[in-house]
């Protein structure tokens, strides 16, 4: 049995005086790609911020990569290098170019001679369909499309292990956000990853997830499949999935693995074999 690539035990969260979670627990195993669902003000986006690391839990164990995370410096460089995240509207450095953006934790990590930095941002690039002619643009000079896959390049550019996208398609049209999932489909035939993602985006969600966990009420109200999810009696549920439910008979297309039985509102991600 392969440990989890993420465990959070008892997990407690506060925003001022505001509790945002409470007493979660929630494993990711090697190969889940995990979407992260609920309404506005339930806490997707900070649930990632605790795992990054970028805000520490009130209460509660976290463990990213086998390493006890809560925010201090030192976890934070142990494992850093072997994460990549993709935020929210991209988070390019405006006074840096492509190329410049995307090299940076080439750059951070150091020991890279420069022809390999080259090397491997230039193929980053390839991957996420940008070609090199656009490499010295500014991001002004970009669409919002061409934000997000630059963003994306940076994220992978280190080739890691586990990659954390906040709102993936926010802020793209509907032909952008279609051509940016297709390039995400596209990614596990050439990289093994783990993947969080928080989204309010049902159709992403039927594209690239096969596990779902649903955050509501300051708890994690179920996680499961997304065929299992779906077909849970559930005010949000119902809502997010309201016009998608016959698309889910099918096999996520990011996953092959078989769909396992809801064993209660609130599960452990399904174990790999």
């Amino acid at each position: 049995m392969r440990e989890p690539v993420i465990r959070i035990e008892g997990l407690t969260t506060r925003l001022g005086g505001d509790i945002i979670h409470e007493d979660i627990d929630l494993q990711v195993y090697p190969g889940t790609v995990l979407a992260l669902i609920g309404g506005s003000g339930s806490g997707k986006t900070t649930l990632l911020r605790v795992m990054l690391g970028l805000q520490k839990p009130a209460r509660g164990k976290v463990e990213v990569l086998g390493h006890g995370h809560h925010g201090s410096e030192p976890c934070t460089i142990g494992v850093r290098s072997r994460w990549g995240v993709l935020f929210q509207q991209g988070a390019l450095f405006s006074a840096l170019n492509v190329f410049d953006n995307v090299a940076l934790p080439l750059r951070e990590v150091k020991g890279f001679r420069e022809t390999h930095v080259r090397k491997m941002v230039l193929s980053t690039l390839e991957m996420v369909e940008i070609g090199a002619e656009n490499a010295l643009k500014m991001p002004a000079q970009l669409s919002g499309g061409m934000v997000k896959r630059v963003a994306l390049a940076r994220a992978l550019v280190l080739e890691p292990e586990l990659l954390f996208l906040d709102e993936p398609t926010a802020g793209l049209d509907p032909q952008r956000s279609d051509g940016f999932v297709a390039l995400m489909r596209s990614l596990p035939s050439r990289l093994q990853l783990t993947v969080v993602m928080s989204t309010h985006d049902a159709g992403v969600v039927l594209e690239l997830a096969d596990q779902v966990a649903v955050l509501a009420e300051r708890k994690l109200a179920a996680v499961g499949s997304v065929a299992e999810i779906v077909e849970l009696d559930h005010p949000f549920v119902r809502s997010f999935f309201r016009r998608t439910r016959t698309q889910v008979q099918r096999e996520p297309a990011w996953s092959s693995r078989k769909a396992r039985p809801l064993l209660s509102p609130a599960i452990e991600l399904s174990r790999a074999a």
